[in-house]
């Protein structure tokens, strides 16, 4: 499944990296996607997946992730899935034009 992922690297409970991408590959337990830039391992990763499937078939969806990346290859990052859970995409949208950045 390739879909548009927005991110966001996490230390020490601060926001220090932000950016997007390209899912390449999805499973229960993890997911590969295609970075902007080279992302450091180990370190902890919120992802905004956007879901190709519509709630009622009108309403956009998001799939949060949150985990850990455990390899780079180039701009290809291999995230671990801790949790996980979707939400509305136009909540996503509210939050980010007030300013404030979504923490998971």
């Amino acid at each position: 499944m390739a879909a548009e992922i927005a991110y966001q690297l996490v230390r020490d409970g601060r926001i220090f990296q932000q950016g997007r991408g390209r899912s390449v590959n999805l499973s229960s337990r993890g997911i590969l996607f295609e970075a902007e830039t080279v992302l450091p391992v180990g370190d902890y990763i919120e992802l905004q997946i956007a879901w190709p499937a519509k709630l009622d078939q009108r309403v956009a969806m998001a799939l949060y992730v949150a985990g850990r990346t455990l390899r780079s290859n180039g701009n290809l990052t291999a995230v671990a899935i801790a949790r996980y859970e979707f939400r509305t995409r136009r909540q996503a949208l509210i939050l980010a034009a007030a300013g404030r950045s979504e923490r998971f």
